[in-house]
């Protein structure tokens, strides 16, 4: 590899593109960027075989819907009715994925019942196994970058021109009364709304790749097109929590050992509650910004 090529390793690595992937096991603590939790959107996670088909449904589509206008109305629809169709039979279904996803993420959150914890040490008492909803607050923890924004964060979905990408650490919520959960990072999926990115990312300028026929983001630092990269950094968006953030989540509870807590003489282990993926379904994470309605069991979120 040549001195580019190293300078561009370089530059990926300590602007969080080759973020490093998550172990299958072990706590993801604060390492500077962030691992890379999962590539794609929360359609491509739930529902992969679906989402791989749509992608060869809108390639296998192209021919016949492009030539629809021809054989039907020729003279209204011209090469502006070839394009829309184009660009509808390459949308349509993947939009259709992504609102299956959508709509069964809603339906978890609504028929999830609500959890009060409330306070005191009695107040904690759901058994493990237990499907649960829980409200509460990001609490204050080592943070990790963000991808666009360089915010502190514990979690950050980047979006780019359909590229997405999430990185994260593990992370805990306080909930009411005192009480602290721990949400796994590499099983959570997390949910609201995108904020456009202003001006340029601060891991510089962007370019798409295809690796393992997914679009992965890649620096264009180094490329000759860098006008490109300017243009896909007006489409970047990103999603980000933080400590201080509301959140409400959702999964199963589970418990288990507490290297932090100290019991003295005890013989019982120090516990601590976590919560896990259920029935093919991801820990939800959504975070409450005000304007989402999540609080009324609903998701809110922009199309992927």
């Amino acid at each position: 590899m040549g001195a580019d090529g190293n300078l561009l390793v370089r530059w990926e690595r300590s602007a969080g593109l080759r973020a490093p992937g998550a172990p299958a096991e072990g706590a993801l603590v604060p390492n500077g960027t962030g691992y890379l939790l999962s590539v794609g959107s929360p359609a491509q996670r739930l529902y992969p075989r679906a989402w791989a088909a749509s992608r060869w449904l809108s390639v296998l589509s192209l021919p016949v819907v492009a030539a629809m206008p021809f054989v039907l109305v020729p003279a209204p629809y011209g090469l502006a009715g070839v394009a829309a169709l184009v660009a509808f039979s390459c949308w349509l279904p993947g939009a259709a994925v992504g609102a299956m996803a959508r709509a069964r993420m809603t339906r978890r959150l609504e028929r999830t019942p609500l959890w009060s914890t409330g306070s005191g040490e009695g107040a904690w008492s759901p058994p493990a196994g237990r499907l649960v909803r829980l409200r509460g607050t990001v609490a204050a923890q080592p943070t990790v970058a963000s991808l666009f924004t360089g915010r502190p964060v514990v979690m950050a979905t980047s979006d780019c021109a359909g590229a997405v990408e999430t990185r994260g650490i593990d992370f805990a919520v306080e909930l009411d009364g005192g009480h602290v959960l721990r949400v796994p990072a590499r099983e959570a999926l997390l949910l609201g709304r995108f904020q456009r990115v202003r001006g340029q990312p601060s891991c510089g300028p962007l370019a798409l790749g295809m690796v393992a026929g997914q679009r992965r983001l890649r620096s264009a630092l180094l490329h000759a097109d860098g006008w490109v990269g300017r243009l896909l950094g007006l489409a970047a968006r990103e999603l980000t929590l933080a400590p201080g953030d509301p959140v409400e989540v959702c999964g199963v509870v589970d418990f288990e050992a507490d290297p932090e807590a100290q019991r003295g003489f005890e013989r019982s282990p120090a516990v601590r509650p976590v919560l896990r993926p259920f029935a093919g379904m991801p820990v939800l994470v959504a975070r409450e910004d005000g304007t989402s309605p999540t609080a009324a069991g609903t998701v809110t979120s922009t199309p992927e």
